[in-house]
């Protein structure tokens, strides 16, 4: 099936180069962080997309032999609470403030996730990051 006669039509992963380009693509339903830590480049940069409709945004960075990867979704048409697994066991280690909500910090065996809910927006950050880089990375987001 396909989208063109409109039965079971999936969204579609579309590369771009830059954030401000999903801001285009999305008019403006996106946020994320405006400063990266040092040393961090952006690797790669995946949106769905579906007609006019956006999903989630997947960001990749990069530092030397660390990954870290940023996840944005628009949850404004999901009711009641989403649940994340991890594939290995985490301990919740802090909360961080972001002036529009908080992020749950999860420790894991080698890697730091973040999960929070900003509006109606869910974002989940997850790699080779410090404390102190995913809570700045936090509070960038816009």
């Amino acid at each position: 099936m396909n989208q063109k006669n409109g039965q079971g039509a999936e969204y579609e992963n579309k590369k771009v180069s830059s954030w401000k380009e999903i801001y285009t693509i999305s008019d403006g339903r996106v946020m994320y962080p405006r400063n990266i830590p040092k040393g961090w480049k952006l690797k790669e940069l995946k949106v769905q997309v579906f007609g006019t409709e956006v999903g989630s945004s997947l960001a990749t960075y990069k530092n030397g032999n660390r990954y870290f990867y940023y996840v944005f979704e628009d949850c404004s048409g999901v009711d009641g609470s989403t649940r994340v697994y991890f594939g290995e066991k985490r301990k919740k280690i802090k909360v961080v403030k972001h002036s529009e909500g908080e992020f749950y910090l999860y420790q894991g065996k080698t890697q730091l996730s973040a999960i929070g809910n900003i509006r109606k927006y869910q974002i989940h950050i997850d790699g080779d990051l410090s404390v102190k880089e995913i809570s700045d990375l936090i509070r960038s987001i816009q």
